[in-house]
């Protein structure tokens, strides 16, 4: 499991990341910990792939 911490990692760099996963990859599941409320948190994400947000709606 990749985790992905957005107190540390920009919004932007996350959904990069999310995007680039191919359409088969060995990466299935990613953590998305401290959202703070983001919006779009890759809005666009096609690959399958699981994507679980952990912490604070506020």
């Amino acid at each position: 499991m990749q985790t992905i911490d957005l107190q540390t990692t920009g919004l932007r760099s996350l959904n990069a990341a999310l995007e680039a996963q191919a359409k088969v990859t060995n990466r299935t599941a990613w953590e998305i910990e401290n959202p703070k409320g983001g919006h779009a948190i890759d809005v666009g994400l096609d690959a399958p792939i699981e994507v679980t947000v952990k912490g604070s709606a506020g």
